[in-house]
């Protein structure tokens, strides 16, 4: 009778052991993912990820802790309307929502480049696309095809609206809105809507020379000067 499966918030990866039978028997509603996770993959087979081919899971949040969708995470969740990624993902991988045929809005955050082949066949209820990137995303052979774009609204930052015009595959939407997202508060570079130490860590390895995965200098500027450095270090301390 398992609806709902949260795994929280944390900066450790969480490995999922012989995910492909995890939630097989389950009536999955929601699903939230605020953490990494792992799973075994075998190259021979496609439905590796513990959602695929879910039929009753009906919404998927992704936050910035989670950083890409693989190939084939939500194939086939055909009862799947709603989906939100947060912002560190970079990657939506190959048939990653291919034959999600109910799907309706999916939004994600402002790294993500690239789209894969064919990540949203049989998407041809999908209604709105919410993506916070100023740059297009690559999209691979057929990535968008189905996607009703008479019908979809592509909402984009504003001031963008011209480059997802001229992209590949984004150009055939009819209806492109631009729109002001709301960023994280200065300060919280690793996306977990808290100013807390780890974000200090962050900015004092930045400092070191490191480069951390999660580092974001616009989230680093505390004092809209441009840049992240030793100021914003001591705003975030203090």
């Amino acid at each position: 009778s398992l609806k709902d499966v949260v795994i929280e918030d944390r900066n450790e990866e969480l490995t999922l052991g012989k995910a492909t039978s995890l939630f097989n028997s389950c009536p999955l509603d929601s699903v939230y993912i605020g953490g990494r996770i792992s799973y075994y993959t075998d190259e021979k087979k496609k439905n590796y990820s513990p959602f695929y081919n879910n039929q009753t899971l009906r919404s998927v949040v992704i936050t910035g802790q989670n950083s890409d969708i693989l190939p084939y995470d939500f194939y086939g969740c055909t009862n799947l309307k709603n989906v939100d990624i947060g912002n560190d993902a970079t990657t939506i991988g190959d048939w990653a929502f291919s034959g999600c045929s109910t799907l309706e809005s999916i939004a994600f955050g402002k790294k993500v480049k690239t789209i894969g082949s064919e990540a949203f066949s049989d998407c041809t209820a999908l209604t709105t696309i919410v993506s916070k990137a100023n740059t297009p995303p690559v999209c691979g052979s057929q990535a968008l095809e189905d996607i009703n774009k008479w019908e979809c609204m592509l909402i984009v930052p504003k001031g963008h609206v011209e480059d997802y015009q001229a992209a590949d595959q984004w150009k055939d939407f009819f209806f492109i809105q631009e729109s002001e997202f709301a960023e994280p508060d200065a300060g919280d570079i690793d996306g977990d809507g808290v100013l807390s130490s780890e974000d200090v860590t962050l900015i004092i390895k930045a400092l070191s020379g490191e480069q951390p995965d999660d580092f974001d200098e616009q989230d680093a500027d505390m004092n809209d000067d441009g840049v992240g450095n030793v100021a914003d270090l001591i705003l975030l301390v203090n």
